[in-house]
């Protein structure tokens, strides 16, 4: 044990003399390192990120709520609004081919002042010319998707994450208030195209028991006409009295039926609100990417235990 202890000393003895006689290079190498990480970090294309939290409105008197909207648009059943899968719906929303498109051929505004349409910003200038529309749209689309935008839904909280990341800073707080006013535009879509299909089968129905409600009214004017002892008769009042409940029954169902068109009508003229931003996105002051103290100090530090680690090997410690 004692024998461990001293070889060990004098081990570290060793390598700490040999790192004051060679200081000279450990100092340089290091130096060296250092300078070429801070450029390194200075060449490097910054990145901005912006980031928002928004709250769905999962359900309301007029409707299910977000998710009952976008799993009837994206074609999937995922259950009731309770035990509805968010997550799996907000991730097939943001990588839909109709949301993403909508996004890329909006224009957005640079620090310049100058409107730009984001497939523009999107895609590289030297790309392939060859590449049709198509293959244009879905590499910006691939792109935008991998590389720019981020969606995470927490199911514990009932909150959607969204982060926008991009190389100028207003650039990139200007396309999260794209993403988030389209996708407040998608989804309000998605409810008038619900209310109207709704309403269309109400005012179906409400025809019906119009037609049906006229007709008990003709036959209660006959059975008067025809019958008109009635009073003297307990079977004709009872007759009467049962055709009577019968268009009140009717009356009921077409002023119900008028009224939640109505309200869907008053719900449709509502200004959209369908989610609440409990985070706005804000412009970001410093990049997000490449962070260049965590580089140099890194850089640094690496290269002052890489420099030590050369000595060892051309002094032959690690043949011993």
């Amino acid at each position: 044990m004692n024998d461990f202890i001293e070889t060990r000393e004098i081990n570290i003895k060793s390598i700490y003399n040999l790192m004051v006689e060679n200081l000279s290079f450990v100092l340089k190498f290091t130096f060296i390192v250092a300078v070429s990480s801070i450029i390194i970090s200075l060449i490097l294309p910054p990145k901005y990120e912006t980031n928002s939290v928004i709250l769905p409105y999962k359900g309301n008197q007029q409707s299910a709520g977000i998710g009952g909207l976008l799993q009837n648009s994206l074609g999937v059943n995922l259950g009731t609004s309770e035990g509805m899968n968010y997550e799996r719906i907000f991730d097939d929303l943001f990588n839909s081919n109709d949301f993403i498109q909508n996004i890329l051929y909006e224009y957005v505004e640079n620090k310049d002042g100058e409107n730009i349409l984001l497939i523009d910003l999107i895609l590289d200038k030297d790309i392939d010319d060859t590449l049709t529309k198509t293959q244009l749209s879905l590499l910006a689309k691939s792109s935008f998707i991998n590389n720019y935008l981020s969606v995470n839904y927490d199911s514990y909280k009932s909150l959607v994450y969204i982060r926008v990341s991009f190389h100028d800073e207003i650039l990139a707080l200007n396309i999260h208030n794209l993403v988030l006013e389209e996708f407040d535009n998608y989804l309000s879509v998605l409810k008038n195209t619900k209310i109207e299909q709704k309403n269309l089968k109400l005012n179906q129905k409400l025809k019906a028991v119009d037609l049906e409600l006229k007709d008990l009214e003709i036959k209660k004017e006959n059975f008067i006409t025809v019958n008109k002892n009635i009073i003297d008769s307990p079977f004709l009042t009872k007759e009467l009295r049962v055709l009577e409940r019968e268009i009140s029954v009717k009356e009921s169902i077409f002023l119900s039926l008028s009224s939640q068109i109505e309200l869907n009508k008053v719900d449709l003229s509502l200004e959209k609100n369908n989610f609440r931003i409990l985070n706005s996105p804000v412009l970001p002051l410093n990049p997000s990417f490449p962070k260049k103290k965590f580089i140099v100090i890194i850089s640094t530090l690496m290269a002052f235990f890489i420099s030590i680690l050369l000595l060892l090997i051309r002094k032959g410690y690690y043949h011993e």
